[in-house]
């Protein structure tokens, strides 16, 4: 069961969640000032894993003990570490962590989740590490991003739990449902809460504009929005489905519970009344054997209303109750029944299906049963009947269960309470009154309505109903009926985030490698050619549209270039013409005054 959450204990998951954030805020400000991580790589990331490491510790030791494991957000530290850090530090402080893990449950840490425990946190490492260099290609990742892959982390550590601890599904069960949200959340946050305030430190991310927002960025954001929406629509489909199913579930079993403790009633009255009609018959031996005196004598030791003896044509000829003598099939649509039926079926003892009222206005049960020479017809009164079914009735509720620990109240007219204890002897007197307050509630509203009503502190569903005057009430606790629900939407959930986070993971491999690198490359090709290397051609022929686009390119430079040529061709023209111009407007004959040596030209 769940831990209860304390002021104390919410303190201790919130130091627990700031830890990572407040180290990596140290860490940054130690290496924009001192430039460690470019000074010496490996004794940087070493350092940063051993202190992470340690922090992943401070989560094991001071976490919250709950069932037979530990409450924790210890995979935040090697989280933050692959993903800000670097991937080396993140595996380096997921081994501590877990190596660490695996030890601590000797000394009370949590022995039943221990393999999990332990190989998640080093796999939390890993994960951060692939995640840094294949996904984010060693850039730092986004708040909502790391967030996210926090959430998925911590739902692969519980998935984990409960894959191995099968043999113990049900207790892994209730550990993975009391640890799923606090766990999930923290390790989330703390891990988006990091890489923001990293991010906020950084002076590029400062200075970025909104237009210099990188493609593979875009993708990113875009991706991310559609899978948590479609996270959300499938999730609540999901539960909402599970819902309605567990609630239909759980009014058909206690329905079939309340109809089959009429069954219960009914056949321990059938088998009485068979078994007094049984033994009338012995004593009376045959129609005409039996005095009046003797049926007399059989109705006061066995307890009876009334014995009759009908001929074989259907009419009472001996009877307990004068009233009753002379009357056959067409007086009476009760004997009529019993007598037809034996006729028709040679059944050993008939009963009727209702209560009616014998020749002096008693309400009876009636039995009949063939006998030599006719019919033995035996009639109990109902209230005497009832007191004598007491004890089988009570049998019936005190053995009667519903699920693990449902149970089924009865209270008859007089309000005395037939129930089942369970493992409440010591206080059976708060216990008697409060399901006396819990059949009177139930009596206030419709048969066959299921309700939610407080129980000695849990809350359960409930169902009413009534047979031979007792009022039945099937209870079964809220929490055990909604476990199968639980564990559905639980499952299911976390099926969905591993799903949707691998179909993120392939659908952002596939664009990067087919769309995002396609662009870098012919960017880079671009830069060639605007620094003025025209012979550069670009070949980028990953699909249809980067080969029409690397045409489209090398068209434009190749008509670029012939622009160029002709007009340097125009330009030699022009310098021809000029040359031309120039050299008529000098003398072309030397020298121009040969009768002239007073100068020269």
């Amino acid at each position: 069961m769940a831990p209860a959450m304390t002021a104390f204990t919410i303190f201790q998951l919130a130091i627990a969640t700031a830890l990572p954030p407040l180290a990596s805020i140290a860490l940054m400000l130690l290496d924009l000032k001192f430039c460690f991580s470019k000074r010496n790589y490996w004794l940087w990331q070493t350092s940063v894993g051993v202190l992470f490491g340690l922090i992943a510790i401070f989560g094991t030791e001071f976490g919250i003990l709950t069932v037979d494991a530990t409450m924790n957000v210890r995979d935040a530290a090697p989280l933050v570490a692959g993903l800000i850090f670097g991937p080396q530090a993140g595996i380096i402080a997921g081994v501590i962590g877990g190596v660490e893990r695996w030890f601590a449950a000797l000394w009370g840490r949590g022995m039943f989740t221990r393999l999990a425990c332990s190989i998640a946190t080093i796999l939390s490492g890993l994960y951060a590490a692939g995640v840094r260099t294949f996904i984010l290609e060693d850039e730092q990742p986004h708040a909502f991003v790391a967030m996210l892959v926090g959430f998925v982390d911590e739902v692969l550590h519980l998935l984990l739990v409960l894959f191995t601890n099968l043999n113990s599904a049900q207790l892994a069960f209730m550990i993975v449902k009391a640890c799923s949200i606090p766990m999930v959340l923290c390790v989330g946050l703390s891990t988006g809460a990091a890489a923001f305030l990293v991010s906020c430190m950084r002076e590029d991310r400062l200075h970025r504009t909104r237009d210099q927002v990188q493609v593979t960025e875009s993708v990113q954001n875009g991706m991310l929005v559609a899978v948590v929406i479609a996270f959300a629509l499938t999730s609540g489909f999901t539960a909402l489905l599970h819902n309605r199913m567990s609630e239909a579930t759980t009014m058909s079993l206690l329905s079939n519970t309340i109809n089959d403790v009429k069954l219960d009633i009914a056949d321990a009255t059938h088998d009485r009344l068979e078994r007094t009609v049984g033994i009338v018959r012995r004593q009376v031996g045959s129609v005409e054997a039996a005095s009046d005196e003797e049926l007399a004598r059989l109705k006061e030791v066995i307890g009876l209303e009334e014995i009759s003896l009908a001929n074989s044509e259907g009419v009472i000829v001996k009877s307990t109750s004068p009233g009753a003598v002379g009357m056959g099939t067409k007086d009476d649509e009760a004997i009529a029944n019993m007598v037809n039926t034996l006729n028709s079926t040679w059944s050993q003892a008939v009963v009727t299906t209702c209560k009616t009222h014998n020749s002096e206005g008693v309400l009876c049960q009636y039995v009949a049963r063939n006998l030599d020479g006719g019919t033995v017809i035996v009639a109990y009164d109902v209230s005497t009947l009832r007191e004598l079914m007491h004890d089988d009735v009570k049998r019936s509720a005190v053995n009667r269960h519903i699920g693990e620990s449902g149970f089924v109240v009865m209270a008859d007219d007089e309000d005395e309470l037939l129930y089942h204890l369970g493992d409440n002897t010591v206080m059976e007197d708060a216990y008697s009154k409060a399901q006396g307050q819990l059949v009177d509630t139930v009596a206030a509203s419709e048969p066959g309505t299921l309700l939610q009503v407080e129980f000695m502190g849990d809350t359960c569903y409930v169902m009413g109903g009534e047979a031979a005057g007792y009022r039945i009430v099937a209870v079964y606790p809220q929490e055990e009926a909604n476990q199968a629900r639980d564990t559905s939407v639980l499952i299911g959930s976390f099926a969905a985030i591993i799903i949707f986070a691998m179909l993120f993971t392939a659908i952002y491999v596939l664009i990067k490698a087919d769309v995002v690198d396609g662009v870098r490359r012919v960017n880079a090709r671009l830069l060639q050619i605007t620094d003025g290397n025209l012979d550069v051609v670009v070949d980028e022929r990953t699909s249809l549209e980067f080969a029409q686009l690397s045409d489209g390119i090398n068209q434009t430079v190749d008509a670029l270039k012939q622009h160029i040529a002709e007009a340097a061709a125009r330009i030699d023209q022009d310098l021809e013409y000029a040359r031309s111009i120039q050299a008529s407007a000098l003398p072309s004959v030397f020298p121009p005054f040969p009768q002239y040596n007073q100068f020269e030209i």
